[in-house]
């Protein structure tokens, strides 16, 4: 739509923001098929085009070119030239993407706001996690946050417990289902709330400012654990920890 409007002297800018908005999501892939010029040619000629023509087309293409380049190095973007009908190679492209490590994520969000010009407002993604045994312990000692992870995961695991209680102004002891399993704070790791339904934790996370060249690919460790210590903590049967994160701010930091 965005080169279309471009081809069509239309308002671009609002599909410039819809396309970022769906690319900002890091668990959409764009796959974009661009095949050599002579090839659509060769298809107009074939099939023709109710609206294109020779120039349209050419002149479209250029613009489906100069897009592209803009795009083609952010992670979830897959640009694909090849003319053949064997997708084996594009299936698992998409099926390596998928099933990303932590460290595989992290490097994703770093890659993605390089290709932003070091900063992406709103990055969002999401995952699964049933056993943890990605979890790398070490990283959760990174010197610079350490005592910040100590003092988060402290006040989370408070905030848990005292519901379970009763300590809150309601003087209600809260169920593992409770809405009220939250942390919210000014710090960078700024939201945290936990929900349990249906043998499911959910986890949703914002981050309003976090460094993703040197931090993130630590605190990404740590935001996992936290979901494994909720589990823990509220005690009953979960099958599966499903993480939800936002990144108000993720930047690089040069």
């Amino acid at each position: 739509m965005l080169c279309y409007a471009i081809q069509y002297n239309r308002d671009s800018n609002v599909w410039r923001e819809l396309l970022r908005e769906e690319l900002n999501d890091l668990n959409n892939v764009m796959v974009v098929f661009l095949p050599p010029m002579r090839v659509i040619l060769e298809r107009l000629r074939q099939r023709g085009d109710e609206y294109q023509t020779v120039d349209t087309i050419t002149r479209l293409y250029e613009i489906f070119e100069t897009e592209v380049d803009k795009l083609k190095n952010y992670p979830n973007v897959i640009v694909y030239r090849a003319v053949t009908r064997d997708y084996v190679p594009l299936a698992k492209i998409l099926l390596d993407y998928e099933d990303k490590t932590y460290d595989g994520l992290s490097h994703a969000v770093e890659k993605h706001v390089s290709a932003g010009s070091n900063e992406q407002i709103n990055l969002k993604f999401s995952w699964s996690d049933n056993d943890f045994d990605q979890i790398d312990i070490t990283r959760l000692t990174y010197e610079k946050e350490a005592a910040y992870y100590d003092q988060t995961r402290l006040a989370l695991v408070k905030k848990i417990r005292n519901e379970l209680d009763g300590l809150n102004e309601y003087k209600k002891v809260q169920t593992a289902e409770s809405r009220r399993f939250v942390l919210a704070q000014d710090s960078c790791i700024s939201f945290v709330q936990a929900i349990a339904r249906n043998d499911k934790l959910y986890m949703n996370i914002v981050c309003r400012s976090s460094e993703v060249c040197e931090t993130f690919k630590h605190d990404l460790h740590f935001l996992a654990d936290l979901g494994r210590i909720t589990k823990s903590e509220i005690g009953v049967f979960i099958d599966e920890v499903r993480y939800t994160i936002t990144l108000g701010s993720a930047h690089i930091l040069r």
